[in-house]
């Protein structure tokens, strides 16, 4: 099993499958670095490996401004990177106007 993120619409939200996080990086950020994660943040919709996140395409900008300070305020390379490829599927769904649909599967 891993999370997997999806651009997608309303109508069909496997549109296109962009990013797949293993358990063990789910875990790594949001057990290593869960007091840098703010719990009322949009990022932190994905905190739950089990629970659906959903962003749709006008909350984007914001999640992008959060992973943009965790990027900024992290010394941590790994936790970098992912939270880099995390922003650039988020750009990819703005470029294309679609939803973030994220789940486990």
């Amino acid at each position: 099993m891993a999370y997997s993120i999806f651009l997608g619409t309303s109508k069909n939200r496997y549109e296109l499958h962009v990013l797949e996080l293993e358990e063990n990086l789910h875990e790594y950020i949001f057990k290593n670095h869960i007091k840098s994660i703010r719990n009322d943040s949009r990022f932190y919709r994905m905190s739950d490996y089990y629970k659906d996140a959903l962003f749709f395409y006008e909350d984007i900008e914001v999640l992008i401004s959060e992973l943009d300070k965790l990027i900024r305020e992290s010394n941590d390379s790994k936790f970098i990177d992912i939270l880099i490829s995390i922003k650039k599927v988020c750009v990819a769904a703005i470029v294309n106007k679609k939803n973030l649909y994220c789940f486990c599967d």
